[in-house]
């Protein structure tokens, strides 16, 4: 596509982005303004300094990707101009719903939005769906009815896209198993995070092998393969190493628990109004955190709870790994639980933290990537309904070990000093050993 750009912004990672004037409209628009004051990986500067990369910058990226991808699949014929456009429109504004702190801030808005902290997963897919439509945020005027509907589609993961079949391709290239919203994330916070070893990823070859059937099912061909052993890995490194670091998760954990307290007095439910949203960000949220709780005194200046247990000292910890992810994936017994443990060992503060690895690709895709024998060009598969291919597994060793069951962790915060730590760890064990064995 001869893209009529207007503007070309300048990005560490893809070197220069062009923009259209549409998403220049889009992208001026006080809504999509506000992602420049979201972070991407909420607390990670705590341990990677420079970790302070926005929202904002990530959804150029992933519209930048779309545009790429969409002209190599018109080149072969698959996609038009409009779809291209569709799928930049998708990329750029996929993000649209975070909230203050990214994902930490998920649970409070699943919270407000559907009354329920344990619908966190897909809440700001859900409320960017809002956004888009709400004609008092502009996009709805841009982008037109017709639009709007197929962009709401487009980015909800959760839901197989049931409309028109290229769609579907876009789709699955914007939400699925090898996905551009990924491919950009992954090289932008191992650069940001100074761990830019970590991204063994080569973007250009893995669009370049992409392959799509008669039946609009994506492939990849075979010369792609390293590549994508190197995106699965990226992905591992990066959230064994930077997402999951004990310290981020312990900072992250402490602040979505105190939001989580104040969120039960409705002071956040205002702010996603129209008017009001578009101006609350993170240093917005940390002032209103700030006025309503001392603990966050604490977050600010680094003064966090330590690690006191790991799934390691709860003896059998690999037997009760599914309980574990019971606790991860339902915040009302994880409170119940971590508030029962702070009466035990009189501490303020107790923090359960059991984030689990999700297995790449994740549970809901049927299949890894299927590989394609070299021989097979382009043209010859498109004009097959089926095509002589491979699971990805069948070549690569490693996805068969990233792609076992979840990995889970647990780690128990809290305040203490070195002459009470046997006696308050004692105590931790034996309540979470009970009340794990009860779930």
């Amino acid at each position: 596509m001869a893209f009529d750009f207007v503007k070309v912004i300048r990005d560490p990672i893809h070197n220069y982005i062009g923009i259209t004037q549409d998403e220049l409209d889009l992208i001026s628009l006080p809504v999509f303004q506000r992602l420049r004051r979201i972070t991407q990986l909420s607390f990670c500067d705590f341990v990677y300094p420079d970790a302070k990369h926005s929202r904002f910058s990530h959804s150029l990226g992933v519209m930048h990707l779309a545009g790429i991808v969409g002209d190599y699949l018109k080149k072969h014929g698959i996609l038009d101009d409009n779809d291209i456009k569709l799928f930049r429109f998708s990329g750029l504004l996929h993000d649209l719903g975070h909230g203050p702190f990214s994902h930490a801030f998920e649970p409070v808005l699943a919270k407000i939005v559907d009354s329920d902290e344990n619908k966190w997963k897909g809440a700001s897919v859900r409320w960017t769906k809002v956004l888009i439509s709400e004609k008092s945020y502009g996009v709805s005027r841009i982008l037109g009815k017709e639009r709007v509907k197929l962009v709401g589609q487009l980015i909800d993961d959760e839901n197989t896209f049931s409309g028109d079949k290229k769609m579907k391709i876009v789709w699955n290239l914007l939400t699925g198993p090898v996905n551009i919203d990924r491919l950009d994330y992954i090289k932008r916070d191992a650069f940001h995070a100074g761990t830019p070893e970590y991204a063994i990823l080569d973007i250009f070859r893995i669009i370049n092998t992409i392959a799509i059937d008669k039946k609009n099912e994506i492939y990849f061909f075979k010369k792609g393969l390293y590549a994508l052993e190197g995106l699965f890995l990226s992905y591992l490194y990066l959230y064994s190493a930077v997402y999951f670091h004990r310290t981020v998760r312990g900072i992250y954990s402490l602040f979505q628990e105190i939001a989580l307290r104040l969120s039960e007095e409705g002071i956040f439910n205002k702010m996603l109004e129209p008017g009001k949203w578009e101006c609350f960000d993170d240093n917005c949220y940390l002032h209103m955190l700030r006025e309503k709780s001392k603990l966050l005194e604490n977050l600010l200046f680094r003064e966090i709870p330590k690690v006191i247990i790991f799934g390691s000292d709860i003896k059998d910890f690999p037997t009760l790994q599914q309980k574990i992810v019971l606790i991860a994936e339902n915040l009302f017994i994880k409170r119940i639980l971590e508030r029962k443990i702070a009466e035990i060992i009189r501490k303020p503060v107790v923090i359960i933290d059991s984030p689990h690895l999700v297995p790449y690709p994740e549970p809901r895709y049927l299949t890894r990537p299927k590989i394609l024998e070299e021989e097979e060009v382009f043209k010859r598969v498109r004009q097959k309904s089926l095509v002589k291919h491979e699971l990805l597994d069948k070549y690569s060793p490693h996805i068969g070990i990233l792609s076992t069951p979840v990995r889970s962790f647990l780690q128990v915060y809290t305040y203490f000093n070195n002459a009470e730590k046997v006696k308050i760890k004692n105590r931790i064990i034996k309540c979470l050993t009970e009340e794990i064995s009860k779930l």
